[in-house]
């Protein structure tokens, strides 16, 4: 009792807690586009890919060993003609959520020996933290909703030093003035510019009256940094956004860091 106390409630709590526990490892999403952004992220999932060959492998070998491989491995091909069918549906991709991988593996930790329940504790775990942080989200998703919040890819406005005009007195509000170059790209046709993540202008290059530069006006005695980001705009939706550009406290412009 004691061991199956330490080894499956252990990893339990360690998968359960995996925000915490394994947030060292630097994959969020398991899809080409974010594995190609995280920097570590394809090292990371080379040795997870190492270390699930070689438990697989003793895994299997044991249960040759107690004459239920063959059982297991039609259970097992049932699941790969799922994911295979599931791969080829037009329109829809594939994920494989926390709570949908320790489904898949956990009939493959039936053995009764002590690494069958250290594995089969932090599945237990991770199916736990899927659903506790996410839900029971869908398996298939679109190619829009796999995106979600993450970066395009897209150009980049180009922006000039922006011209502050600091006011001396409170009854005159301070000014900062951002000007940029249209798009190069013909597929963008217009600017979008947040300010303290807020769409603050949505101006597109070819109105009649089109912005040529937007300015920003503040309280002398506000005293806090605010946040300029800039982003193209093809039709209604907008491409990524640059990294903050910072209107300090004090009045001093720190320019947006590249990406």
């Amino acid at each position: 009792q004691i061991e199956k106390t330490v080894l499956w409630l252990g990893a339990c709590w360690v998968g359960a807690l995996d925000n915490y526990t394994l947030s060292f490892i630097p994959i969020q999403r398991l899809n080409a586009h974010d594995l190609n952004q995280q920097p570590g992220a394809k090292a990371a999932l080379s040795i997870i890919i190492i270390v699930l060959v070689v438990i697989v492998a003793t895994q299997v070998w044991f249960f040759r060993q107690e004459a239920r491989f063959i059982k297991y491995i039609k259970l097992y091909a049932i699941f790969l003609l799922g994911i295979i069918i599931s791969l080829v549906l037009p329109g829809l991709n594939l994920r494989i959520h926390h709570y949908i991988l320790a489904l898949l593996l956990l009939p493959g930790t039936s053995l009764q020996m002590r690494p069958s329940l250290l594995y089969q504790g932090l599945l237990i775990g991770l199916f736990i933290n899927g659903i506790a942080r996410w839900g029971f989200d869908s398996v298939l998703q679109t190619s829009a909703a796999l995106q979600g919040d993450a970066q395009k890819g897209t150009p980049l406005p180009t922006i000039h030093a922006p011209v502050i005009d600091i006011s001396n007195t409170t009854a005159v509000q301070s000014n900062i003035t951002f000007t940029w170059d249209k798009s190069e790209y013909m597929q963008f046709d217009g600017i979008s510019i947040l300010v303290n993540d807020v769409e603050r202008l949505r101006s597109y290059f070819n109105d009649v009256d089109a912005k040529e530069e937007f300015v920003w006006s503040r309280n002398k005695t506000l005293g806090l940094p605010e946040y300029f980001r800039f982003g193209f705009m093809d039709g209604s939706d907008s491409g990524d956004y640059t990294k903050a550009g910072i209107w300090t406290g004090d009045g001093e412009w720190v320019e947006m860091k590249p990406g």
